[in-house]
C-alpha cells in the first residue's frame, strides 16, 4: 500500500471514527474505499457475506469479486455515476458467494467528506437479503419493511459521517425517564430508547424495522391510531392520554410530525392514574399511600397552593402539614428559587407537559439543597386542573460532584501550567489527555492528538523499533523507564526529548493508564555538541568561508551555518540552524541518497557530491559539496560538514556550448549530406531535402515551391510535415491574388514574418492557406537556377505562438538554398546534356537506318530461345547461364540441411526468391518463411520486432506481441539487409546463433526456438567489420555457408530469357500483343552494365510495354537506328515451362522413362532424381 493510502487509512481510523472495532461492531458488511474505488477497510460481516476473506477483498479495485459477471458493466456504470455526483444511493442488487451461489443483497452507498467538505473516500453499507425476518419472494416487491431498516441504518451512518451525534447522546436519550421511539413515514420503527423498551416490554432491536400496527394490532382505532394519522395529516404535534388494555397500562403521549416520519415521546402514567382513582375513592386512603412514599410527594391546585403533601414533603420542609396545606411556601425560600418554582407549574398546569428539572432549595436563609423535581399535571372529571410533584433530595449527589470538579479543575489548572509536557495514554496506547506545553512543543492540536494511537504522530519513523518495544510492555502492564529519544514535530522537525514515565493504578494495583513527562532537550543537546565541536569548526570555517558551509550533527540536524549559505539559499540563520532532515531546500525524491551520502561521510569518505537545492523562494540550482567529518581529540567523529557552491551557471553555459556544438553539428551534416545528392535526380531529392530541413531546424513544415514561367505564380513541388511525418505537394500561389508577397519576394530575395497571419505581405493568402494549416511564423529564401530564380524553399512554423528565426536559423536556411541552387542548376545543365545526346543518338541511328535499308529488308531472327537447352525452371526462376546454375546448385545442396545461410549479392539480383527456394526445398517447408527487412524497421522498435514484448515493458505497450523469431519457430528466418541492423542489436542475434535461445522484452527467462536463419546483404561485411560497423563474430556465425549471387552484367545469357519472360507477363497485364524485339536493342542489352540487376530490367520492360504501340518492343535508351532488323519473341509457345516440358519429355522417351540410375534421364540432364520428379510433377509430366 503506497504512502498515501496509507496516510487515508489513518486519518479515516483516528480522525473520522472508522476504527477497527467501530466497523467490527457493525452486524452489515462494510467496505471503504478510496475515490478509485480500491478496497481500504472491510470489517469481518462483509467476508462472512460473501464469503471471501479479507486479504482477497483488501488493496483491490473495481469490478469487485462479488459481482456477478453479468451485472459488471450495470455495476460499474452506477459507481462512475457515484463517482461523478457523489449522491447517496440505497438499492437492490444481486451479489455472489465465493462458492458461486447469487443472493440478493440491499445495498447504501455513501462519499466520506473530511472538514473541508472534499470527498476523500467511499462507503459501500450492504444487507443480505436473506438474512432479514420477512419472506421476499421476488427483488421486483416494494419491500418496504426491508427499506426501512436500511433508512434507518443509512441515517444512523449518516450521523456517524456527519459527526453530529455522540455517544453521550446516545447515553443520554436510553438513560430518561421519558419513552422515546421514531417512525419513518410508513410508520416503521427507526429508533427506540431503552426506556421505551422497558415500557413496552420489548428490546429496541425487536422494534426496529417494523410496523408499529403489527408490533401492536390491538391499539388500531386506539387515541394513539388516530393521534398519529392526524399528525401527518395536520403536520401538527399531538398531545394525548391513553390507556394500552394489553400492557394494562397509561400513557401520556406527545407526537411530533416531520419530513422523515413522527417522533413519539410517552412515559407510563400508571402510578399517577392509580392515584387518581385512590385520591377520588378515599383521601385517608391516598393519604395513606402516599405518606409510604420514600419520597416528598405533594398535589398543588391551579394557583400552585399546596392541597396534598406526605410526610417526607413536611419533613423536608420542616414545617406541620396544617401549616404547609392551602399555601405556595413562596416565603419560606429564596425570591429566586420561588421564582423559578411557580413559572415551571404555570407552564406545567397550562401546557400538561411534564418537567424534570434540578433546582436548588434553601429554607429560610438555611443551609441549600439540591432537589430533582418531576411535576406533571392531573385533569379532574370537571375540567380542574391540578399539579402532582415528585421530589428527590440530590445533595449528596452534587456535593459528591463538585468535589470532583473541583478536584478536577485542580489537576487540569495544574497540568495546563506545567512547562513541561505531559501525555496521558490508556493500556491501548491510546492518547487520552495532553497539555497546553506539550502541543506548542510538537506544533500538534489537543484535537489531533487525543485518540491517536501507536505510532503516534510526532513520533518519527527512525524510532519506530524502539517504540513497537514500549508498546509490547504497555500490553504486557509493565512499568516503564524513563528515555531519551527523538521527536517529530508537525512541521517535520526533530528535536531531542527526556521522557520519564508513570503509570496510574486502580484500587486492586492494576495499571490502568499511564502519563509521560516530557522536556525539551534541544538546546542542551545543541549546547553539548558545540561545546564539543568548537576546537574543530574554526579551522574549516577558515577554509570554506567564500563558500556556503553546513555544519550537522550525526542525526542531520544543522547546527552551523555560514553566511554564504544564508545568502545562496535564502534563509536566515535562525530558519537554518536546528533544521533536520529531510531538509526544506532538498528535493524530496533525494531523502534516500542524502542518507546513503551521510553515511559514507561518517564512515570517513569525503565525497564530492552534487545535487538539486530549492531556495527559499522555490528556485532551483544545482549546487556542488565538498564534504568530510568533524572528530574529537580522540578520534571519535562529532560532527559533518559540507563546502557548497552554486554551479547552475556553469552547467547552463557548458549545456549551451554542447547544444550549440551539436546543433552546429547537425547542420553541418545536413549541409554535406544534401551536397552529395547534387548531381543526383533532382526530383528525387526533394523529399530528403525537405525532410532533412525540417528536422534539423524543429519547424513543422518544409517546402520547395517553384515560378511558372511568367513568374506570376509558384507551385508547390513538394512539402514535408514534421509532426505526421509525411509529404504533400500541388499547392499554388497566383500573384493575381497576393501581390504584396510576390512584391516582397522581388525586392528582398528572402521574407521572414513572425505573424504571417496579420502581416501585410502574407495576410492575403491566410484565410485559404495559412490558417487552415495553423502556420504562425515563416520564412522564404530564393532557390538560383541557370535561367535567373528556381523558386523559394520556406520553412512554416506551426504552433499557437509565433516565431522569432534566429540569424543562425537565417544563416542555415540561406545555406540550404544555396546547395539546393546547385542541385537546380546541375539538374538542368543534366536535362540539357541529356538532350544533346539524344539528339546526337538519333542523328546517328537515322544515318545508320538510312544506311542499313539499302542493304536488306527486315531481318527476323527468333533470338530468344538460342540457349533454351540450357533453361531450366527451378522454384519459379528463370535462368539458363551457367553461373545461375552453379547458384541453384548449391542452394539444393544446401537446403535439406538445417545450416545458416548468408546470400551475398548487388540490389535486385534475387536474394529474396533464393531465400524462399532454400525454405521451399527444405524440410521445413510445412512451416512459415517469415521476412524481415532490417534497414525497414526504426531503431527503436527493431528488438521488439525481432524478439517480441510484453504488455506494458515500455510506453505504447498497450499488448503482447510475438516476435519474428518465435513467428518462425519449426520454419525459416530471412533477415534481409543483415547489414543494416543496429550494431547494439548484433550481440542479440548472435546469442539466438548460438544458444537457440531469445529474450523477449519486459519477459521472464529465455524461450528455446527451432529457427533457421537465411541472412541477406548488398553490403560487404568484412568491409562493415574493419569499419566497427558490424561485429566479426556474429559474420563468422552468419557465414555457415555463403551463396554469391552473380549481378545481371555476369549473367548476361539469361537476358534473352528474361526478356522474354517480362514481355509475356507484361502482355497479359496489359493486353497487349508485342510479339518482336530488335536485334541492336537486344545487344545494347546484353552490352548495358545493368546496376539495378533483374529489378532493373524487369522494370524497364514493363515501361516498355507500356510504351510500346506496335508488334515491335520498344525499349526507352535502347532504340535502333532503324528498327528494322527483328525477331520474333514467340513464334510458337515457347513459354519457358512448354518448352523444359518437351525438353524433358523428349529425354524420358529417349531412356524409356528410367529416371534414376546409370544412363537414366536425370544422368542425361544432370539433375537430382528427386529434381527431376519434381519438375515433373510441377510440369504435369506422367509416364503414357
Amino acid at each position: 500500500m503506497s504512502n498515501t493510502k496509507k496516510k487515508l487509512l489513518l486519518e479515516l481510523q483516528n480522525s473520522y471514527g472508522f476504527s477497527e472495532n467501530f466497523i467490527e461492531s457493525l452486524q452489515d458488511g462494510l467496505l471503504i474505499t478510496d475515490t478509485q474505488g480500491e478496497v481500504l477497510m472491510v470489517n469481518a460481516a462483509a467476508c462472512s457475506i460473501t464469503g471471501f476473506n479479507k486479504n482477497e477483498l483488501l488493496n483491490i479495485k473495481t469490478p469487485f469479486p462479488f459481482w456477478p459477471k453479468k451485472y459488471i458493466n450495470e455495476f460499474n456504470q452506477r459507481f462512475k455515476d457515484f463517482q461523478e455526483d457523489h449522491l447517496k444511493r440505497e438499492f437492490e442488487a444481486v451479489y455472489k458467494h465465493k462458492n458461486g451461489e447469487e443472493f440478493p443483497v440491499l445495498v447504501f452507498l455513501a462519499a466520506i467528506k473530511n472538514t473541508k467538505s472534499k470527498v476523500i473516500a467511499y462507503l459501500k453499507y450492504f444487507q443480505s437479503i436473506s438474512d432479514l425476518d420477512y419472506e421476499i419472494e421476488s427483488l421486483e416487491l416494494s419491500n418496504k419493511d426491508i427499506f426501512s431498516v436500511l433508512n434507518y441504518r443509512k441515517r444512523y451512518l449518516n450521523l456517524m459521517l456527519e459527526r453530529n451525534i455522540s455517544s453521550q447522546i446516545e447515553s443520554t436519550l436510553n438513560n430518561i425517564s421519558d419513552g422515546l421511539v421514531s417512525f419513518d413515514t410508513n410508520l416503521c420503527y427507526t429508533y427506540a430508547n431503552n426506556r421505551a423498551g422497558e415500557i413496552l416490554g420489548k428490546s429496541p432491536k425487536e422494534l426496529i424495522g417494523k410496523h408499529v400496527w403489527t408490533v401492536f394490532p390491538e391499539a388500531v382505532g386506539l387515541p394513539t391510531y388516530n393521534a398519529f394519522y392526524k399528525a401527518i395529516e395536520t403536520k401538527e404535534t399531538q398531545y394525548f392520554e391513553d390507556y394500552y388494555e394489553p400492557l394494562n397500562k397509561w400513557f401520556a403521549n406527545k407526537v411530533y410530525p416531520h419530513a422523515d416520519g413522527l417522533t413519539l415521546y410517552f412515559i407510563d402514567i400508571t402510578p399517577q392514574k392509580i392515584a387518581e382513582r385512590l385520591i377520588a375513592k378515599s383521601e385517608k386512603y391516598l393519604n395513606n399511600i402516599i405518606n409510604k412514599i420514600g419520597d416528598p410527594v405533594f398535589v398543588k391546585d391551579e394557583h400552585s397552593k399546596v392541597i396534598l403533601a406526605n410526610n417526607e414533603f413536611c419533613k423536608m420542609f420542616d414545617l406541620p402539614r396544617d401549616y404547609i396545606i392551602g399555601k405556595t411556601l413562596v416565603e419560606d425560600v429564596e425570591p429566586e428559587e420561588a421564582e423559578l418554582a411557580l413559572k415551571i407549574d404555570r407552564h406545567v398546569l397550562k401546557t400538561g407537559e411534564e418537567n424534570v428539572n434540578e433546582e436548588t432549595l434553601t429554607l429560610r436563609g438555611g443551609e441549600t439543597q439540591y432537589l430533582s423535581t418531576k411535576k406533571t399535571r392531573f385533569l379532574d372529571e370537571e375540567g380542574n386542573k391540578f399539579l402532582v410533584g415528585i421530589i428527590r433530595d440530590v445533595t449528596k449527589q452534587k456535593k459528591a460532584e463538585l468535589e470532583i470538579k473541583e478536584a478536577r479543575d485542580y489537576s487540569e489548572s495544574l497540568i495546563e501550567s506545567m512547562n513541561e509536557g505531559l501525555i496521558v495514554f490508556n493500556m491501548e496506547t491510546e492518547i487520552t489527555k495532553v497539555n497546553p506545553s506539550f502541543c506548542k512543543m510538537s506544533g500538534f492540536t489537543e484535537e489531533e492528538l487525543i485518540g491517536q494511537q501507536c505510532p503516534y504522530p510526532f513520533s518519527p519513523p527512525e524510532i519506530e523499533d524502539e517504540s513497537n518495544l514500549r508498546h509490547e510492555q504497555i500490553e504486557r502492564g509493565e512499568e516503564l523507564n524513563n528515555f531519551e529519544t527523538i521527536y517529530m514535530r508537525k512541521d517535520g522537525t526533530r528535536f531531542n526529548v527526556d521522557v520519564m514515565v508513570s503509570s496510574i493504578e486502580d484500587s486492586d494495583g492494576t495499571i490502568k493508564s499511564y502519563f509521560g513527562t516530557i522536556i525539551d532537550t534541544t538546546e542542551r543537546k545543541r549546547a553539548e555538541l558545540d561545546l564539543r565541536a568548537a576546537k574543530e569548526f574554526t579551522s574549516n570555517l577558515v577554509m570554506s568561508m567564500q563558500e556556503g558551509l553546513i555544519i550537522t550533527n550525526l542525526e542531520g540536524e544543522v547546527i552551523m551555518v555560514n553566511d554564504s549559505t544564508c545568502k545562496i539559499l535564502g534563509y536566515s540563520k535562525e530558519e537554518l540552524v536546528g533544521m533536520q532532515l529531510p531538509y526544506s531546500f532538498t528535493k524530496k525524491e533525494d531523502y534516500n541518497k542524502i542518507l546513503v551520502d551521510k553515511k559514507r561521510i561518517e564512515a570517513g569518505e569525503s565525497p564530492s557530491l552534487q545535487y538539486e537545492i530549492i531556495r527559499k523562494n522555490g528556485e532551483q540550482f544545482l549546487a556542488s559539496f565538498l564534504t568530510g567529518a568533524i572528530k574529537n581529540e580522540t578520534g571519535e567523529i562529532t560532527a559533518l560538514f559540507g563546502t557548497m557552491k552554486d554551479i547552475s551557471e556553469e552547467e547552463k553555459a557548458k549545456k549551451i556550448l554542447e547544444e550549440r556544438a551539436i546543433q552546429s553539428s547537425q547542420k553541418k551534416d545536413v549541409i554535406l549530406k544534401l551536397a552529395e545528392l547534387v548531381g543526383h535526380d533532382f526530383k528525387s531529392s526533394l523529399k530528403t531535402i525537405t525532410k532533412l530541413s525540417a528536422e534539423t531546424l524543429n519547424v513543422c513544415r518544409v517546402s520547395i515551391w517553384s515560378f511558372n514561367d511568367n513568374n506570376n505564380a509558384i507551385h508547390c513541388e513538394q512539402l514535408y510535415e514534421l509532426k505526421s511525418n509525411s509529404y504533400e505537394k500541388n499547392f499554388t500561389i497566383n500573384y493575381e491574388d497576393n501581390p504584396n508577397y510576390f512584391k516582397a519576394l522581388e525586392s528582398n530575395k528572402s521574407i521572414l514574418v513572425v505573424d504571417a497571419q496579420n502581416d501585410n505581405i502574407t495576410k492575403q493568402f491566410s484565410e485559404n492557406y495559412l490558417k487552415p494549416n495553423k502556420i504562425k511564423s515563416l520564412m522564404d529564401v530564393f532557390i538560383n537556377s541557370t535561367t535567373g530564380y528556381y523558386g523559394i524553399i520556406c520553412f512554416e512554423h506551426v504552433g499557437e505562438e509565433t516565431r522569432d528565426w534566429t540569424i543562425e536559423e537565417q544563416e542555415f536556411a540561406s545555406s540550404i538554398a544555396n546547395v539546393v541552387s546547385l542541385m537546380v542548376e546541375s539538374y538542368e545543365r543534366k536535362i540539357a546534356e541529356e538532350t544533346i545526346a539524344k539528339t546526337n543518338t538519333q542523328l546517328l541511328e537515322a544515318n545508320k537506318e538510312l544506311n542499313e535499308l539499302k542493304k536488306q529488308l527486315e531481318q527476323e531472327n527468333v533470338y530468344l530461345r538460342n540457349e533454351l537447352d540450357l533453361v531450366f525452371n527451378y522454384e519459379e526462376m528463370v535462368y539458363g547461364s551457367v553461373e545461375f546454375s552453379n547458384v541453384l546448385t548449391e542452394v539444393e545442396r544446401v537446403a535439406p540441411t538445417n545450416a545458416t545461410v548468408l546470400l551475398l549479392g548487388e540490389s535486385g539480383t534475387g536474394k529474396e526468391l533464393l531465400a524462399r527456394a532454400i525454405h521451399n526445398t527444405s524440410n521445413r517447408n510445412n512451416k512459415p518463411l517469415i521476412k524481415v527487412n532490417c534497414s525497414a524497421i526504426p531503431r527503436e522498435l527493431i528488438e521488439s520486432e525481432l524478439f517480441g514484448h510484453k504488455k506494458g515493458s515500455f510506453t505504447g505497450a498497450f499488448s503482447d506481441k510475438v516476435g519474428k523469431f518465435e513467428l518462425a519457430d519449426g520454419g525459416t528466418l530471412f533477415l534481409d539487409e543483415i547489414g543494416e541492423l543496429p550494431i547494439d542489436m548484433q550481440p542479440k542475434i548472435l546469442r539466438f546463433l548460438q544458444e537457440g535461445e531469445i529474450e523477449v522484452v519486459g519477459g521472464v527467462g529465455l524461450k528455446k526456438l527451432d529457427v533457421r536463419v537465411i541472412a541477406a546483404t548488398n553490403r560487404n561485411l568484412k568491409e562493415e567489420i574493419e569499419k566497427k560497423q558490424f561485429r566479426e563474430d556474429l559474420y563468422f556465425r552468419l557465414n555457415v555457408f555463403p551463396i554469391s549471387i552473380p549481378p545481371l552484367r555476369d549473367r548476361k545469357d539469361d537476358i534473352p530469357l528474361l526478356v522474354e519472360h517480362f514481355v509475356d507477363k507484361f502482355n497479359k497485364a496489359y493486353e497487349k500483343q508485342i510479339k518482336y524485339i530488335s536485334d541492336e536493342a537486344m545487344a545494347q542489352m546484353k552490352t548495358y552494365n545493368w546496376p539495378g540487376n533483374i529489378r532493373e530490367l524487369e522494370n524497364l520492360i514493363e515501361r516498355a510495354v507500356i510504351l510500346t504501340s506496335t508488334e515491335t518492343l520498344m525499349i526507352p535508351g535502347f532504340e535502333t537506328s532503324t528498327q528494322k532488323s527483328k525477331q520474333r519473341i514467340n513464334s510458337k509457345d515457347l513459354s519457358l515451362n512448354s518448352v523444359l516440358k518437351a525438353h524433358i519429355l523428349e529425354v524420358l522417351e529417349s531412356c524409356n522413362w528410367k529416371i534414376s540410375g546409370p544412363k537414366s534421364a536425370s544422368d542425361v540432364l544432370g539433375l537430382k532424381p528427386s529434381t527431376l520428379r519434381d519438375k515433373m510433377t510441377k510440369l504435369g509430366i506422367q509416364k503414357p
